[in-house]
């Protein structure tokens, strides 16, 4: 039997089974992150769908490392909330809504993995902390990227810098 350690998903499931579960935990963590995008379309430097700083993310990061695979879709649906409200064309809400939940997704199991301690009791977990994130953004921003370029939104040369930052 495994511990219930810090990054497990037992003790995601623990951390979200009490006081009404995950459904309410996933419902918050989605309007959250709806919130936090509207917010960040603010920062976009490229026809409103390019952020260098992209807010949700860190929202994502936690609501998987706390609450596991089960919160895909508090991250996944925000997303095409969003972008349909900016106008996105309507083939490209899936693969936006996949790659930026895929994205922090990668980055709760690369930190589950690597021990990380979600109270950031030392250095290593700071250090674990960005290295995922570094990690596990290349999936959001290269899905986002070819997505609005193929759909026209971003033009193909401004694809490269766009995805550089």
């Amino acid at each position: 039997m495994t511990a219930a350690g810090p990054g497990t998903d037992e003790a995601a499931a623990t951390a979200t089974s009490g006081r009404g579960g995950r459904v309410p935990f996933g419902v918050a963590m989605g309007v959250l992150y709806f919130a936090t995008a509207i917010a960040g379309q603010q920062l976009a430097y490229i026809d409103g769908n390019v952020s260098l700083f992209w807010l949700p993310t860190g929202i994502a990061v936690a609501a998987f490392v706390v609450g596991g695979p089960w919160m895909a879709l508090s991250v996944a649906l925000p997303v095409v909330a969003c972008q349909a409200w900016l106008g996105a064309p309507a083939w490209t809400l899936a693969a936006l809504g996949f790659g930026n939940a895929a994205g922090p997704y990668l980055a709760s199991r690369l930190l589950a993995r690597a021990g990380f301690d979600p109270a950031l009791r030392g250095t290593r977990d700071f250090a674990l902390l960005g290295a995922s994130a570094l990690a596990g953004m290349l999936v959001p921003a290269t899905v986002g990227i070819a997505t609005h370029a193929a759909a026209g939104t971003i033009s193909p040369e401004q694809a490269g810098p766009a995805w550089l930052g």
